[in-house]
């Protein structure tokens, strides 16, 4: 309603500023569609500052590609040629989230305005300069005019679901029968969840902020997991630690200083969780020692060392949790000595920002990208477009290409339906709008009145009604822009039935031809490339805590697994804006996905474990029963690829619980808490077991949403 009224207010201003003022009617249209493109089309979030710097840079940058599509236009195949290139590059350039997302088709807009209609040399300076003014004018009435700034609703819903999930971590703690805390955390995060899809912060670019805020939300789902798991515990096995209680203080601090920090708060305190997570490692060590040396059994101190086991992986959580929110915040952050999880990109500054940038480029700069697929798809089509317009010299042919950039979607089916609704909608608005220009064509006071309304209309429609209605509205609003431009009746709505009907036909060919299945097609690929990566990375962090293994190799796997999350997220951001759940829902996606980032968190703990002294080495019996347990947990994530590829009837490997216990109470035995070599190999083969028994629980929870998937992918591109 916001931008719709904004809209209605500035634009039929601006449009009478330029026709009875400038008395320059090809300034003014290019003034009109520049303030409707970033009035309208635009979506920039942020405070006044970053609002400010995105409308400035997106009207230079589109009056740059006026510029170039205004040079191209005399030759249609020129146009064509440039027009491929440069919808790839804005299209590809989503990779980078955030405010790049927001201007891509007020910029696409600015192009193909241009280019698809010849002008001479001499006309380029009175279009750059219309752009130019248009986003000016912009610019400020997004400023000044009833501004709104999702980022400050985005923060405080994070601050709230960090304070939820906290509430939650401690009822686990000291009343694990209380259901309505677990209720409260679940539908905070959901509702934050909800803000965040609703805003241009999108993970898979280098803006810190955007990234950590997506962290941000997946931590706070692991955390609600654990917690439970941590209420799930039997009390009669808690070894009662102080160090326990004071962990579990620091990292409630940790939840609640997150929360504070998204209001202005201090940063949290890392080191204190650092702290509190050594001194309760050296006290479960010194307790199992010393029960084991006073004639406990093995069983009664394994079940005391797997009781805080929850706590433990909610403190490593803690770190990423406080060092995204502090990101979010704006803050820089200092990690010390303490060793940040890698979802939290901690280092800022010019370097690290083209490192991120290079990796992010390379990641999507491959055949099997989703993003990739769809920045080529749009290419195609609106280059086709361009070409097809000029060489049949179709009158305002620019329409075409609009056509095309409303239908085209990331599958042949929903750009189909599309295609239908554009031309629907159209043919409503030419009914409406062509009956009013018959009547009021020679009546200049009737247009300038309904002006005001058929912008209000073609802004609010599309989002507030639907599809149809925004196309009836936009056309109703063309017909009225272009009488008052160039007086042609109710004709000029033929033009614009024969232009959406080409440009529709356009893009569905494009649609149809390449990866006509869309996103559920890359989802289903990219997610399979990840849990192999994932299954080879679980491998690498296994060897390592087992003493066959090497830092070196885990840290490049799990470079590789984020690389592949990357694309995984774009394909699953792809599929939910398909808004279709009838082959795969949204939540059978997310949970695949979320599976994924829980297992790197588990081979983390690997790796944690061993930079501080737990390796197995001094239990070789041990060690080796858990490596075939080890071996059975990688080769379920692999055949889980196979099932997601869709290759036969894949069963995952069952894992021998009983074997996997015994190996850790044999290490107990014989450590009797007096070697303290046999110590850490005996912590470390209790710690490995009960995370191997927790990711098997999870395959097992995979498989059928696995199927789900690989049906998705092979169901015809047509249903």
């Amino acid at each position: 309603m916001r931008v719709a009224a904004r809209a209605a207010v500035v634009q039929p201003l601006v449009l009478a500023f330029g026709l009875l003022v400038l008395h320059n009617t090809q300034m003014t249209l290019f003034m009109v569609f520049a303030v409707f493109g970033l009035l309208v089309f635009a979506h920039f979030r942020g405070r006044g500052r970053d609002r400010l710097v995105a409308h400035v840079v997106a009207t230079l940058v589109g009056a740059t590609l006026v510029a170039v599509g205004s040079l191209v236009s005399p030759n249609p195949l020129t146009a064509a040629v440039v027009a491929l290139l440069v919808v790839f590059v804005v299209e590809f350039a989503g990779v980078f989230g955030g405010n790049v997302v927001g201007a891509q088709f007020t910029l696409l807009l600015a192009f193909v305005l241009s280019a698809s209609v010849p002008a001479p040399v001499s006309a380029i300076p009175q279009q750059v300069l219309g752009w130019l003014v248009g986003g000016c004018i912009a610019t400020a009435s997004a400023l000044l005019l009833w501004p709104h700034y999702d980022r400050d609703v985005v923060r405080g819903k994070a601050s709230g679901s960090l304070r939820s999930v906290a509430a939650l971590i401690a009822t686990a703690r000291v009343n694990p029968a209380a259901s309505d805390q677990h209720e409260n955390a679940a539908e905070a995060v959901a509702d934050l969840r909800a803000v965040y899809r609703q805003t241009a912060y999108r993970a898979g670019g280098p803006t810190l902020g955007h990234r950590a805020l997506a962290q941000l939300i997946t931590e706070l789902d692991r955390a609600r997991y654990f917690a439970a798991a941590l209420a799930g515990q039997p009390a009669a096995a808690n070894p009662r630690l102080p160090q326990g209680d004071m962990l579990a203080s620091a990292v409630l601090s940790v939840f609640e200083a997150g929360a504070e920090v998204l209001n202005g708060g201090p940063n949290p305190d890392l080191n204190s969780l650092e702290q509190a997570r050594a001194a309760h490692r050296t006290a479960l060590d010194a307790w199992a020692g010393a029960q084991l040396r006073a004639g406990a059994s093995p069983e009664s101190v394994l079940d005391g060392l797997d009781y805080d086991h929850p706590l433990r992986v909610l403190s490593y959580v803690a770190l990423a949790v406080g060092a995204n929110a502090a990101i979010v915040a704006g803050r820089h952050l200092e990690p010390g000595g303490v060793r940040i999880p890698y979802e939290a990109p901690v280092q800022a500054g010019l370097e690290p920002t083209l490192r991120r940038m290079s990796r992010t480029l390379t990641t999507h700069l491959s055949w099997t990208s989703p993003l990739l697929h769809t920045s080529v798809r749009a290419a195609l089509g609106l280059a086709l477009g361009v070409l097809v317009a000029r060489l049949f010299g179709l009158e305002h042919a620019f329409w075409v290409v609009l056509g095309t950039m409303s239908v085209l979607r990331s599958n042949a089916l929903a750009t189909g339906r599309t295609t239908v609704q554009a031309l629907a909608g159209t043919l409503l608005g030419f009914a409406v709008g062509g009956l009013f220009t018959l009547t009021f064509a020679n009546n200049p006071f009737a247009l300038w009145i309904a002006a005001p309304v058929a912008v209000f209309l073609a802004a609010y429609a599309p989002s507030a009604v639907s599809f149809i209605a925004g196309q009836a509205a936009f056309t109703v609003l063309l017909l009225i822009l272009f009488n008052l431009l160039a007086p042609a009746g109710w004709q000029v709505g033929l033009v614009r039935i024969e232009d959406v009907a080409v440009g529709s036909a356009i893009g569905l060919v494009a649609g149809t031809l390449l990866w006509p299945r869309g996103a559920r097609s890359d989802f289903a690929n990219s997610l399979s490339g990840l849990y192999r990566l994932v299954a080879v990375h679980l491998s690498e962090a296994l060897n390592l805590v087992l003493g066959s293994g090497r830092a070196e190799a885990v840290n490049a796997t799990r470079a590789q697994v984020w690389q592949a999350r990357e694309k995984t997220g774009e394909s699953f951001d792809q599929l939910l804006g398909e808004q279709s759940s009838r082959h795969l829902s949204p939540d059978v996606a997310g949970f695949m996905v979320a599976a994924a980032d829980d297992a790197v968190t588990m081979a983390d703990s690997f790796q944690v474990a061993v930079e501080m002294g737990y390796v197995a080495t001094g239990c070789a019996s041990g060690a080796q029963q858990l490596d075939s347990g080890a071996a059975a947990l990688v080769a379920s994530w692999f055949m889980l690829a196979e099932r997601i590829e869709g290759v036969g009837a894949v069963r995952t490997v069952p894992l021998h619980r009983e074997e996997l216990r015994q190996a850790a109470l044999d290490c107990l035995t014989a450590w009797k808490g007096e070697s303290p070599q046999r110590g850490a190999a005996a912590i470390a083969i209790a710690w490995t077991r009960e995370w191997i028994e927790v990711l098997g629980a999870l395959v097992g929870d995979l498989e059928q949403p696995a199927a789900n998937v690989a049906a998705s992918a092979a169901a015809p591109w047509w249903r």
